[in-house]
């Protein structure tokens, strides 16, 4: 059955998959941004887009009495208590208007059992519980990593101009890599799985690749050999300040420090956080996930602009 859906995060690359699949599937979309200009692309007509603000609870009241269900990602570089700030809006402002249904996606892994040491990831884990322990019907999905960061401003035109896939990840490095579109289509098969209510689902892609093999397949797509350069955490968070100054300000420090921490958790921790249960995931949700194949073949791998480079400058 259709449903009428809020996308909260709609104008970031995450949230414009959920909007896409939504439309896809035959459900009402309705995109809630405080730039709505930027979903004036082809492939979000259909969808309702209207103003809402993660700090004006009555903004999101708004858009939430008007729903059936909601999907909702923070904003990625929201400092820590802005977050907690955004997620007890959010809940609160459901409870009240009694909500049926809200999926809320991390758009990255978290520890089971807190805290695991990586302030973002305990932080994640801190504001995963806002919504789980509230009055309103919540499912939590945790994506590890994202094929689409290849195709961000960070590494596409690294790819295609110079041949090289520069990024934090160690050599070897293990993850079931999964595509937006599919993260998408995963929270909307949890629209008609209520008795999925109240659990934590990590979601991957169907293969484990390790670096080296991810880029072998790209350069199939791309249709020339790839070169792979590693740059550690610090010197990655200097270069990821360079591509988006302004967004963060004069000082590359706190973001050297940030990747630092980050990437030498991701890259090193016996709990492997880009890695997935993938029969589990199956049997839970039974759902054929793209591969990295599919997903490179289906890019545009002959320029190096980036399309909808909206929102998380992540990617």
């Amino acid at each position: 059955m259709a449903k009428r859906v809020a996308v909260f995060g709609a104008s970031g690359r995450i949230g414009q998959a959920q909007v896409r699949q939504l439309l896809r599937h035959g459900h009402d979309a309705v995109a809630v941004t405080r730039n709505a200009a930027i979903l004036d692309r082809p492939d979000f007509a259909g969808a309702r887009v209207i103003h809402g603000d993660f700090s004006d609870r009555s903004s999101i009241r708004a858009v939430l009495e008007q729903v059936d269900a909601v999907f909702a990602q923070l904003p990625s570089f929201a400092s820590p208590s802005d977050k907690v700030d955004y997620a007890r809006n959010l809940v609160d402002a459901a409870a009240e208007v009694k909500l049926s249904q809200l999926i809320f996606n991390t758009t990255m892994w978290s520890p089971d059992e807190p805290p695991c040491g990586e302030p973002h990831y305990d932080h994640g884990r801190l504001v995963e519980d806002i919504f789980l322990h509230s009055a309103v019907p919540v499912t939590v999905v945790l994506p590890v990593l994202f094929m689409d960061n290849l195709v961000s401003n960070l590494v596409k035109p690294a790819i295609v101009e110079d041949g090289v896939y520069r990024y934090v990840q160690r050599p070897g490095l293990l993850a079931n890599i999964i595509s937006l579109d599919d993260v998408g289509r995963y929270m909307i098969a949890l629209l008609d799985r209520p008795d999925l209510i109240g659990q934590r689902i990590v979601l991957g892609g169907p293969e484990r690749l390790s670096v080296e093999e991810m880029v072998e397949i790209v350069s199939e797509a791309v249709g020339k050999p790839l070169g792979f350069e590693y740059l550690p955490g610090k010197e990655f968070g200097e270069y990821f300040f360079r591509k988006n100054y302004p967004h963060f300000g004069t000082d590359p420090a706190p973001m050297m420090a940030f990747f630092d921490s980050f990437y030498t958790f991701n890259n090193y921790s016996p709990m492997k956080p880009f890695e997935v249960d993938v029969d589990r995931l199956n049997k839970l949700i039974p759902l054929k996930a793209t591969t990295m194949r599919e997903w490179a073949a289906g890019q545009d791998w002959r320029t190096a602009s980036i399309q909808g480079e909206v929102g998380s400058p992540a990617g």
